[in-house]
């Protein structure tokens, strides 16, 4: 049974992949929600209920639909107060016997664990509170990340093979969307290729959340890949792109880098102010500097050498959850 507000393009050819692209696992970052949209729109799905459609120019099964309905609905990152939906797919959540009182995060997180059991591609697109160029992230970097991380134009790949940027929601897994696909996912499609069930996730960060304006050049990276994966041609291709896609070109390299999630520092309180320069990501800092400070005059320092990012907007700040992010180059 699939997941509401998710759309099945069924190929008449079943011999290809199982691929799923979601927006707005967390509901405030629009970016996502507007590229899932725009797709939607373009193949005539939009203003049609939620279900299953033949597609004779899909090999295998694409799955295009919103992440966290309730919460896109409020307008916020989670529709709970505890963990969001990207911070609810581990073992101590799902293996607990469902009830009507619990957080409508794990119920929606509930209704996609079939549908990611077989799954062979996730790609879930996201962004971030302060202004930032694209990047990628998942987990651990394997072989077959490489190959499609190298179709991606984006010059900053972040992994946290040591969950230390899920640690600030108290699980000892990882407990997002990758998490789940990568440690279960996989349909008959990864068994013939693979010799087993193999699930991949890449988690796309397209840039700050209301902004718009790299929501055509992501759609052109999502058909690049999906075209990689085998499950759609030329012709779905062209359907999804902008018709002027020369306004939307995207570059073909970048020289990319690969970095490790070292340390996380976590709020104090909401009262928080970055120093001048400090609130802006991919930032090379040293240890002890200053990053900004509370209104009772507390100081932060960087806690070691590295780069800086993942900062929370003032607005965004929680207290006793991540502040910032320190990675390393691989």
């Amino acid at each position: 049974m699939l997941p509401n507000y998710i759309w099945q393009l069924k190929g008449n050819d079943q011999s290809g992949p199982n691929v799923v692209i979601l927006g707005g696992t967390h509901g405030d970052e629009i970016a996502g929600i507007d590229v899932i949209r725009r797709m939607l729109d373009r193949i005539g799905l939009l203003h049609n209920p939620a279900g299953i459609f033949n597609r004779e120019d899909i090999s295998g099964n694409l799955f295009l639909g919103f992440g966290n309905i309730e919460a896109i609905v409020r307008g916020r990152r989670a529709a709970s107060e505890d963990r969001d939906l990207n911070r609810s797919f581990s073992g101590e959540d799902l293996n607990c016997t469902p009830n009507p009182n619990e957080r409508i995060d794990l119920k929606r997180a509930r209704e996609f664990v079939p549908l990611f059991r077989q799954t062979d591609f996730l790609f879930d697109i996201h962004s971030t509170s302060m202004d930032s160029v694209p990047f990628v992230c998942f987990g651990e970097m394997t072989k077959r990340h490489r190959s499609i991380v190298a179709l991606i134009p984006v010059q900053y790949i972040i992994t946290d093979p040591d969950l230390i940027y899920t640690k600030d929601s108290g699980l000892t897994e990882l407990g997002t969307t990758d998490f789940f696909v990568n440690t279960y996912g996989g349909s008959a499609w990864s068994i013939r290729n693979y010799g087993a069930k193999q699930g991949l996730v890449l988690c796309y960060e397209t840039g700050q959340d209301a902004d718009l304006t790299r929501v055509e050049s992501t759609i052109q990276v999502l058909s690049r890949v999906l075209e990689h994966t085998g499950i759609i041609g030329e012709n779905f291709a062209s359907i999804i792109c902008a018709k002027d896609r020369m306004q939307y070109q995207i570059a073909e390299y970048y020289e990319q880098k690969i970095f490790r999630i070292v340390f996380c520092v976590k709020a104090k309180s909401k009262d928080f102010s970055y120093e001048q320069g400090m609130n802006i990501p991919w930032k090379m800092v040293k240890k002890g500097e200053i990053i900004g400070r509370y209104s009772n005059g507390e100081i932060v320092e960087i806690p070691e050498d590295g780069m800086i990012l993942f900062q929370k907007a003032p607005k965004k700040i929680i207290s006793g959850r991540n502040l910032f992010t320190i990675a390393t180059e691989v």
